[in-house]
């Protein structure tokens, strides 16, 4: 059952008895139906992304002009994202409207204390981002005494051989703005709370971790992506508001940019 709006308008502030004040992540009160109804879309956005992906690739590759070094994997990734964002975020928008909630009141946007949320998603990214790299690299290493080659994402090889400004511009709008959002918006102010609510806190924390390893399908960055996950709902829960994990996961994703401009590629 839907919490009350004024019960859901409260602080998400607490004081203690020695008059200290902390930030709660307050209860969300998400509906059984209207999440079941969210993975539905969800699972209809990866049906349809992965579809256009393969369908379009080929056909519409000619489209870009002769400067585009790989155009059948710019197609695919292209279309991919857009098929799955153009279901993922109308299908959030409908379950905040069953809720009855704006996305600021849904996920405490930019929640009790601003400063303190902007603090915590940047010291959040300076501690995920050689923690998950480390991570990923002794992964690569792993796969690769057991004699097995590690293959280069194609988004990744896309992101080092193009030189095209709207090539790397479509790259970085959906990595460092489009996808934090709605990721967030559904591993940890949705599904992580949902559970959390419910009284499984521990499997709030692993489910959705380790589901949102999985969805990005590559074997090397599981784990670095599972632990990225954790920390990502730790944040959250600490701060009380998803601008945090917000923005970690938008710097963490915009590092890669970042090595390309000083033309560190072999780093990623």
């Amino acid at each position: 059952m839907a919490a009350s709006p004024r019960r859901f308008s409260q602080t998400g502030i607490r004081r203690h008895q020695n008059g200290r004040l902390s930030v709660v992540l307050r209860e969300r009160h998400w509906k059984t139906e209207s999440i079941l109804r969210l993975l539905m879309g969800v699972f209809l956005g990866f049906a349809v992304s992965g579809f256009l992906a393969l369908a379009l690739s080929s056909k519409l590759a000619g489209m870009w002009p002769p400067s585009v070094v790989q155009p059948e994997k710019f197609t695919a990734f292209l279309f991919g994202v857009l098929a799955f964002h153009g279901v993922a975020i109308p299908s959030i928008a409908y379950f905040l409207w069953d809720h009855d909630r704006s996305w600021r009141e849904a996920f405490d946007i930019p929640g009790p204390e601003p400063g303190r949320t902007i603090l915590y998603g940047i010291l959040g990214a300076i501690i995920i981002i050689p923690l998950a790299y480390g991570l990923q690299w002794v992964c690569g290493w792993l796969i690769e005494f057991t004699g097995h080659k590690i293959a280069v994402q194609d988004t990744i090889e896309i992101l080092q051989r193009e030189r095209v400004w709207f090539v790397r511009g479509a790259f970085f709008v959906f990595a460092v703005v489009i996808a934090p959002l709605v990721e967030e918006c559904l591993f940890r102010g949705i599904f992580f709370s949902a559970l959390r609510d419910r009284g499984y806190r521990k499997a709030a924390y692993l489910v959705s971790a380790v589901v949102f390893g999985a969805i990005h399908m590559n074997l090397v960055a599981f784990l670095p992506l599972a632990l990225f996950g954790l920390i990502q709902a730790w944040m959250y829960e600490r701060s009380g508001s998803l601008l945090t994990p917000i923005i970690t996961h938008s710097l963490f994703n915009a590092l890669p940019f970042v090595l390309l401009h000083f033309g560190l590629t072999d780093q990623f």
